[in-house]
């Protein structure tokens, strides 16, 4: 996976002050593919390392992020014998590892998840809703079908089921404000 540390700096102005400059760091992962039965070992070996460079990065530099994303592909993906919900929970455990690897600890609330490809539950998905969006050539269609929040679009969010229990059971509840997208 892949572990990006960025700095950015932002101007904000109040109420006819001069601007001043703030910090907002935030540390960036992405690509997970967390399943112990494939990356188990590697995951705790990375996971160590990691520990190691944010206290590193705090201690030396300073350096604790504001927010943390994870962009995409927390799990594996469905496999025989380990289900994507199994990933889910080896994945909730990782994130709470790596939030409370800083000090101050990151609160739930500053973490932001967006799912991958990986993590949609292809036993969810039926050769219908597959034929359909491959015959697709004008994305209007599709976002008629996303804002329309009828019961084909809900059949397509029932493909991340797994993923919202996910987001619900390790308090990321701040990413399921909206019920029709997610």
């Amino acid at each position: 996976f892949q572990v990006k540390y960025i700095l950015i700096s932002i101007s904000k102005i109040k109420k006819g002050r001069v601007p001043y400059v703030s910090i907002i760091t935030w540390l960036h992962i992405s690509d997970l593919h967390i399943c112990g039965p494939i990356t188990g070992w590697d995951a705790n070996r990375i996971l160590g390392s990691l520990k190691d460079d944010f206290k590193k990065l705090q201690e030396e530099h300073r350096l604790c992020p504001d927010l943390i994303f994870v962009t995409g592909d927390i799990a594996y993906g469905e496999i025989p014998g380990y289900p994507i919900i199994e990933q889910f929970q080896e994945a909730g455990e990782l994130l709470k590892e790596i939030r409370e690897s800083f000090s101050p600890s990151i609160p739930v609330d500053h973490v932001f998840i967006v799912p991958g490809n990986h993590d949609v539950n292809r036993n969810s998905v039926t050769p219908d809703q597959t034929y359909w969006l491959e015959q697709q050539t004008d994305l209007t269609r599709i976002f008629d079908l996303i804002r329309s929040h009828n019961i084909q679009w809900r059949r397509y969010m029932e493909r991340l089921e797994e993923y919202c229990n996910f987001l619900n059971k390790f308090g990321y509840t701040h990413l399921l404000g909206n019920a029709h997208y997610m």
